[in-house]
């Protein structure tokens, strides 16, 4: 299965960040702040990475509805 790089760096990021809150298991305010930071910034990866994906898919439609038009 074809998977954007960004996709799956932030899908691995997610892992980590939680397989280290599991491990911290009574973590501090900070800690725990950090964690929704890095969550937030992993959201915002896959946000902009869906974006892109849906964009090429939209090219591509069009380009092939032109192609089979013509």
């Amino acid at each position: 299965m074809y998977m954007n790089h960004r996709v799956q760096t932030a899908m691995e990021q997610s892992l980590s960040v939680a397989e280290e809150y599991w491990d911290l298991r009574q973590p501090s305010q900070a800690q725990t702040q950090a964690t929704v930071r890095m969550l937030a910034y992993i959201l915002d990866e896959l946000v902009e990475a869906r974006r892109e994906i849906v964009q090429t898919v939209n090219a591509l439609s069009d380009q092939l509805y032109r192609a089979s038009v013509s």
